[in-house]
């Protein structure tokens, strides 16, 4: 019975639907701190921008739209870096 589980993991760790713990906890960690350095490199980057505005609603969009580039560019490099990291080889 232990040989069939063993032998079970490991067919699922080479089709993709078992991965080890420590390299998804590496990979959320990695994730989680490069979305705090993006969210918080945004106010440098925005506030030029913004001292010149005096509309409330404009700078809420500007920002809004700032926070949603900024949140899509992390979407996309945290799906690369997971990708790769799940399938390179320990």
């Amino acid at each position: 019975h232990a040989q069939a589980e063993q032998i079970e993991s490991q067919v699922r760790k080479e089709n993709g639907s078992l991965v080890e713990a420590d390299v998804v906890d590496k990979a959320a960690f990695e994730a989680g701190r490069m979305l705090r350095d993006l969210l918080l490199g945004m106010p440098p980057q925005i506030a030029p921008e913004l001292v010149a505005m005096t509309d409330p609603w404009d700078i809420e969009k500007h920002r809004t739209a700032a926070s949603r580039r900024t949140l899509e560019d992390a979407e996309r490099m945290s799906a690369s870096d997971l990708s790769r990291a799940l399938t390179t080889k320990s």
